[in-house]
């Protein structure tokens, strides 16, 4: 994995399975209710474009196949797994992305394949 940091919250990864970009912003709010809020990882165009004739739920495995082993690499988190939420930026669904598993990562994530 090659990583180019473009500035301190941007970046471009290459890899054996294609080029990403990824951005990282911190959280706004890191606790809710005493609890640790998760960190997001929101990716671009991937989820919002679906297609009719593939299974929404299979598409869902797709994008996570695709984007977990790099943002496992690029976090050094073995261990780490997500989880599909229509919900994940917004009660109200207009924002769809997976919630990861780590309470400890300080930043939400965004991705998109190049």
């Amino acid at each position: 994995m090659n990583v180019n940091w473009k500035d301190e919250n941007h970046a471009e990864i290459t890899t054996d399975t294609g080029s990403f970009s990824v951005t990282v912003r911190p959280k706004e709010n890191k606790f809710v209710g005493g609890r640790a809020v998760k960190s997001r990882l929101y990716v671009s165009g991937a989820i919002t474009n679906v297609s009719p004739d593939i299974p929404f739920n299979t598409q869902v495995k797709n994008v996570k196949n695709v984007f977990l082993p790099v943002l496992r690499e690029f976090l050094h988190l073995d261990n780490l797994d997500m989880k599909f939420s229509r919900r994940a930026g917004c009660s109200c669904g207009c924002s769809p992305g997976f919630i990861l598993n780590d309470p400890t990562i300080p930043f939400d994530v965004w991705m998109g394949a190049r």
